[in-house]
């Protein structure tokens, strides 16, 4: 619509929709977004918690896109489709958590810092989760950033006593790392029941979002499998019993991270003994579960929530 002057006059939004929301058709749909805001409004408006969903993670967008620095003029335009799908899925949600990670996926999506990805997928994940996996989710996040070791470098120049104080604060740290990963995990995922974690950790495993923690050795295994360590590396000639114990105890790693069996059956926990006291680390972020966690993450629970903040 033009202005007598032959200016462009700023795009109007439905009335039914606050300004932040507005604001933020405005920018999913461009050229489009008279049309599209009202055809959206006109679906929000059959349900007004669908609106207030939306208008929470519209504010949420905001803080999100002021934080990385992006103005109006250089976020990127998304297809229609993409744009109408993003902003309907993300009105159902009402977890302030799972919000937030809608809000970051969408910032992602228009970042033109970000490569250019697809979000079919991850809109079909967000949909698919709720409070329990998001959790979960930022949990094992903040284990795949654990604190960062010396390298062999730093070690091979360092004096011997430089060494002992290089690997007392990489002790330090790993403890404190974990006090905070044991307090995240209490405040996003362990106050829910068993049954609830149950669930949702077979939804992950569903959404492929989430694996076992493996890489273990052949000896660990035989151990978990009740066998003397070295038996199937020896000379002795194992027997049928050695090997079915072995293979037993694979089947039900296979079987769990298939979602066909219980993840519970004698699973290992992590190496490092300062988390033998999180069961989380017996699962893992699978490539899906990182990259989804990398277009989501904000500001907000970067900073006030995993405290992770990547480069």
């Amino acid at each position: 619509m033009n202005n007598n002057d032959g200016g462009s006059s700023p795009v109007s939004q439905p009335s039914s929709l606050s300004a932040s929301a507005g604001k933020l058709i405005e920018r999913l749909f461009g050229p489009a977004s008279d049309e599209m805001g009202e055809y959206l409004a006109e679906r929000l408006r059959q349900w007004r918690w669908r609106q207030d969903n939306f208008a929470k993670i519209a504010e949420r967008y905001e803080r999100e896109k002021t934080a990385r620095g992006n103005s109006d003029d250089s976020l990127k335009s998304l297809p229609e489709g993409e744009a109408y799908r993003l902003a309907e899925a993300c009105s159902f949600e009402d977890d302030e958590l799972v919000q937030e990670l809608w809000a970051g996926l969408i910032a992602s999506a228009m970042d033109p810092a970000k490569e250019a990805v697809s979000t079919r997928a991850f809109v079909e994940i967000l949909k698919a989760i709720g409070p329990v996996e998001a959790g979960l989710l930022l949990v094992l996040f903040q284990i795949s950033h654990p604190p960062k070791e010396p390298s062999r470098s730093d070690l091979k120049n360092a004096s011997p006593e430089e060494i002992t104080d290089i690997r007392q604060q990489v002790h330090e740290d790993r403890e404190k790392w974990t006090i905070e990963l044991a307090a995240l995990a209490d405040r996003v995922y362990r106050r829910f029941s068993e049954s609830q974690k149950d669930i949702a950790i077979q939804n992950l495993f569903r959404l492929r979002c989430i694996g076992l923690s493996t890489g273990r050795n052949l000896s660990e295994y035989q151990t978990r499998a009740g066998l003397p360590i070295g038996v199937l590396g020896s000379d002795a000639a194992p027997t049928y019993e050695t090997f079915a114990k072995v293979a037993d105890y694979l089947e039900s790693l296979i079987m769990a991270g298939s979602g066909t069996g219980t993840y519970k059956r004698r699973l290992l926990l992590s190496r490092n003994p300062l988390l033998k006291s999180l069961p989380e680390c017996r699962f893992a972020l699978t490539h899906l579960g990182k990259t989804l966690l990398s277009r989501c993450k904000t500001q907000e629970l970067a900073e006030n929530v995993i405290h992770v903040v990547e480069k």
